[in-house]
């Protein structure tokens, strides 16, 4: 943990608001992470998002699902995130200017989900480093992709826009494909155990593995040449304990 605390600081310059994208699968503690980032690199002042709260509304993603693309049907894809809504914000803070972070009501409409009124978002006076995490920061299009995917893919060239505002990455890596599933089942849970709305075992597993193929298309590239540098690769146990720390160096 020293070494990535170490590895945010490096990226920080006085007089300006940094901002280091945070990738990792569902259920891998990003917002875990994220959060632990925000008191333990004190006395910055870092403020930690979620592209999640940049989802679109939720009379927006009823007219995204009207297009029966089977990704599309609820929130999660690329496709289903207002993008200009997050550079705003992102640019907001660059500038070093009060801004207003969104926030977003997963339980709204009966778990569909729906966007906080704006009068409900924080305002965030001003940082000295943004932590920005999601599960598909960092992917890229492919040229050819699985007919499956050939929606998302092509809805994933505007997030480049994101990238551009990042000054690092950090990458966490499941140990298998397989662990991601049963994170998110765990995670699913525990929501059942305190008693709050959650999915039924089926449904979780079902939803979860509708993730697979975008894991199994984009993640070699992410990992093969990162689309930020510099780039920290962080490897998991099944514990989301740290196995592994290390620098992606690309060569020109």
């Amino acid at each position: 943990m020293d070494l990535l605390l170490d590895w945010c600081r490096a990226r920080c310059q006085p007089g300006r608001c940094t901002v280091i994208g945070l990738h990792g699968p569902q259920g891998a503690g990003k917002s875990t992470l994220a959060a632990h980032l925000v008191t333990a690199l004190a006395p910055l002042r870092v403020v930690a998002i979620s592209i999640d709260d940049f989802y679109l509304s939720n009379a927006d993603q009823c007219v995204l699902a009207a297009s029966n693309h089977p990704l599309w049907q609820a929130r999660g894809y690329p496709g289903t995130h207002d993008v200009d809504l997050g550079t705003r914000t992102l640019n907001n803070l660059k500038e070093r200017r009060p801004t207003h972070i969104p926030r977003y009501d997963k339980g709204a409409f009966g778990g569909q989900g729906d966007r906080h009124p704006s009068s409900a978002w924080p305002l965030v006076e001003e940082a000295d480093l943004v932590i920005l995490e999601g599960w598909c920061l960092g992917f890229v299009p492919l040229e050819e992709p699985p007919p499956l995917l050939e929606g998302p893919n092509d809805a994933l060239r505007a997030y480049g826009a994101w990238l551009e505002q990042l000054h690092g990455l950090i990458l966490l890596k499941a140990p298998a494909l397989a662990q991601i599933v049963a994170w998110r089942m765990e995670a699913e849970r525990e929501c059942r155990r305190r008693g709050e709305g959650a999915m039924s075992e089926e449904d979780c597993r079902s939803y979860a593995e509708s993730f697979l193929p975008a894991y199994e298309a984009w993640l070699p590239g992410l990992w093969a040449r990162p689309p930020v540098q510099p780039a920290l690769a962080i490897e998991l146990d099944e514990q989301r304990r740290f196995m592994k720390v290390e620098d992606i160096l690309l060569e020109d």
